[in-house]
């Protein structure tokens, strides 16, 4: 079981390494601005928008705003996860970054669980931030 934290890290330094990564990173940087952007115009004309009574109409836009980019959030998760496995230990033999672990015996269970593990760990330091990033702008915007 010692060779999965190297398989972990030799992930989490492929992951950031691949054109995938950097494609997210700017489809992230994109939906952020609109998402801001949207943010600002629909609470700066917040009160020329009826709501029904009773309801907290900042409260509700605010809590529908962050749902929709929970909904992106995810997401863009999901497309970071399956770009990032896609072909994983097939592309890995193919491109032959699987030899120096011909001459060290293993197992293909612990290559599996160290691709997962590193690659599950970016995707959730990566909707972790995003998640972060929602919640700043929902409430600099919001009040």
């Amino acid at each position: 079981m010692s060779a999965i934290p190297i398989i972990v890290g030799y992930t989490l330094r492929e992951a950031l390494r691949r054109k995938v990564f950097t494609v997210v990173l700017l489809l992230t940087a994109g939906f952020l601005f609109l998402y801001w952007l949207a943010n600002h115009y629909l609470f700066r004309d917040l009160s020329h928008i009826g709501a029904p009574n009773g309801i907290d109409a900042r409260g509700f836009a605010g809590a529908t705003m962050f749902g929709l980019a929970m909904f992106a959030t995810l997401f863009l998760g999901v497309v970071l996860a399956v770009f990032l496995t896609l072909g994983a230990v097939r592309g890995d033999a193919e491109r032959g970054l699987l030899q120096p672990l011909v001459v060290r015996p293993l197992r293909r269970p612990a290559l599996l669980l160290g691709r997962f593990i590193g690659a599950a760990s970016v995707c959730a330091l990566y909707v972790g931030a995003l998640y972060v990033a929602g919640v700043v702008i929902t409430a600099a915007a919001g009040d």
